[in-house]
């Protein structure tokens, strides 16, 4: 093999010795038969950018002497990557990023005599930077964001990020986005009604088996034994003032992850004992919250209403399949659709719900033709939705709605089928005679409610939604 035109490539025998081939000019080595090597090519502008974020003299050249040069510490960070050539699905970009920055540093002061003509910045990132970059990377739990790309959105450099984010975060931005990972699997297994790839694939992990490694890895357990164990314990909610003078907050962040089935309240505030604070009110109401699983009364105007929550059928498989830039534009169709039978019928948006929709309506019939009428137009996106109906007493407050008629709506929708228009026995009872059809779905219980409550399911074609056209 002849080398023209790269400054370095680094060979690395597997499992061998490592070989460092430099541009002579001429022939530097030959292979006559089967062989199994792993190569790093690193250009000139790749040193330049590394000298010049370290404050030191560009390079001009590279000590070769002799040729081949067996480099442990280079054959070590090969090797690091070698899983990921073996499962390329499951790469983290990030820790890709981290082993490459690390290689280019250890050659530019080891053969190339890079020596920083000032001490380092040893300062960490500023609070704007430290949100910026955990946005980007929790909303990229995949991992596939490449590191040069959160840097620049910080403004700096990979190497100046990379250390200034593990100094202010206590983890390299590879190690921190697998604990994220595994925080967002632990929420989404507290929900009992999705699978385990279901958690994998909404929390980044490529497959089932990749979220098991890895949460084993970290946790002590699978994450199916993980969710098991979570019936075994009593819910728990642990509350601390982030200002709080005598225990440190961060220990009171901690302290919920090593507990199962606990939640964290983090409360503004200097006082130590948490009924101690002008909100003292707010305070009690997410107590209530949590012991009853139904949000208090925020003392609002009460009024009756028909609540309608809708969602879109198995969204992140859908995501999955088609990638982020398709399902945006299928989401901005599907929610031209709802706003526009909204608008038919006369029904209130309160807000989006990331793949479904909460709105209000001034009277059942209009709710249950404005859900038929999305459910039939977004066929034509090839996407299914559920919706769930309930009519009862809700407390506006500003442009939110809240009680117990809306978390009632909220759990009709989660038991719909596809493609289902699920209701509560008062919206039936308050549409009799008006030519909507209606299959029992029998006596279910709802959480936070005593007693059972009637489900009923719209015969669609009983209901002749697309000749009404409202007033």
């Amino acid at each position: 093999m002849r080398v023209t035109r790269a400054i370095l490539v680094i060979v690395i025998p597997f499992l061998l010795e490592v070989a460092l081939l430099i541009d002579c000019g001429r022939s530097v080595l030959a292979l006559d038969k089967p062989y199994h090597d792993l190569f790093f090519y690193l250009p000139r502008s790749a040193l330049d950018a590394i000298a010049d974020d370290a404050d030191a003299p560009r390079i001009g050249d590279l000590n070769h002497q002799p040729v081949a040069i067996d480099d442990t510490t280079i054959s070590s960070l090969g090797r690091a990557i070698l899983p990921a050539l073996s499962h390329p699905d499951q790469v983290n970009l990030l820790f890709i990023d981290h082993v490459l920055l690390a290689l280019g540093v250890h050659v530019a002061q080891t053969y190339g005599g890079m020596r920083p003509l000032s001490r380092p910045v040893r300062g960490g990132l500023a609070p704007w930077q430290v949100r910026r970059a955990e946005e980007i990377l929790s909303a990229n739990l995949d991992g596939r964001v490449p590191l040069k790309e959160v840097a620049r959105e910080c403004g700096l450099s990979v190497s100046h990020f990379s250390r200034a984010f593990r100094r202010t975060t206590g983890a390299a931005p590879h190690h921190w986005l697998m604990t994220r990972r595994v925080e967002a699997a632990k929420e989404k297994l507290r929900d009992g009604r999705l699978s385990l790839l279901e958690v994998a694939l909404a929390c980044g992990f490529s497959d089932q088996t990749h979220l098991t490694r890895v949460f084993t890895g970290m946790v002590g357990v699978g994450p199916g034994a993980w969710r098991r164990a979570l019936d075994q314990y009593v819910p728990t909610l642990v509350i601390q003032r982030t200002q709080d003078t005598v225990v440190n907050i961060e220990g009171g962040r901690q302290l919920p992850k090593n507990i199962p089935n606990a939640r964290f309240l983090e409360l503004s505030g200097t006082n130590h004992l948490p009924f101690l604070g002008d909100d003292i009110d707010q305070t009690t109401d997410d107590i209530a919250e949590f012991l009853t699983d139904v949000k208090p009364a925020m003392g609002g105007e009460r009024t009756l209403a028909t609540v309608l929550f809708t969602d879109i059928v198995e969204s992140t498989k859908h995501a999955e399949t088609i990638g982020d830039r398709r399902w945006r534009e299928l989401l901005d169709a599907h929610n031209s659709i709802f706003r526009r039978e909204l608008a038919r019928f006369r029904g209130v948006e309160v807000k989006t719900l990331g793949d479904g929709f909460l709105a209000t309506f001034d009277g059942p019939g209009r709710a249950i033709r404005c859900s038929l009428g999305v459910i039939a137009a977004v066929r034509s996106l090839n996407i299914e939705i559920r919706a769930g109906l309930h009519t009862g007493e809700v407390e506006v407050g500003g442009r939110d709605v809240r009680g117990i008629g809306v978390h009632i709506a909220a759990r009709v929708a989660a038991l719909a089928q596809p493609s289902e228009c699920l209701v509560t026995r008062i919206v039936k009872d308050l549409v009799a005679g008006a030519d909507i059809g209606f299959t029992e779905r029998g006596k279910r219980d709802l959480k936070g409610l005593t007693e059972g409550i009637d489900l009923f399911a719209v015969t669609p074609d009983s209901c002749p939604f697309r000749k009404f056209h409202p007033a």
